[in-house]
């Protein structure tokens, strides 16, 4: 039995596989132009292969796109590329910064700065003595 592919014009919201990684590398020029653009900024920005805009537009709109477009036709990371990134530095924190058990990180083995370098500050209070003697002045009224 052979099996047919639709077309990603007549099924907007397939999702192909190349698809979706050339939707992830026009978010890579996106981070790098490091703000919200129009498509013809992203197909410009475009070094490693020739997208158009129209192609920009349609990577907005397949599942699984980490690319999204507003309503001015602006592309901005979408909600999935949101998660993802911070997923992914999530991850990286917690096994760099904080290495557990058991989980090979770069940083094991290494002391955190403050681990052996305690220091408490602290400051002694001055004592407040009730038995200090004190001149009172009163006004004679003269």
């Amino acid at each position: 039995m052979e099996s047919s592919t639709i077309p990603l014009e007549s099924s907007p919201l397939s999702s192909d596989g190349l698809e979706v990684e050339r939707a992830w590398y026009l978010l890579t020029v996106l981070l790098r132009i490091g703000r919200p653009c129009r498509p013809e900024e992203i197909s410009a920005g475009c070094s490693l292969l020739s997208v158009p805009p129209e192609t920009v537009i349609r990577s907005c709109f397949v599942r699984d796109s980490p690319l999204s477009v507003t309503g001015n036709f602006f592309v901005v990371p979408s909600t999935i590329a949101t998660c993802a990134l911070g997923n992914f530095m999530a991850k990286v924190h917690s096994s760099c910064v904080w290495p557990r058990t058991g989980v090979m990180s770069p940083l094991n083995g290494l002391k955190r700065p403050w681990e052996e370098n305690v220091k408490t500050y602290s400051r002694k209070r001055k004592c407040i003595s009730l038995r200090v003697p004190t001149r009172l002045l009163f006004h004679s009224g003269k």
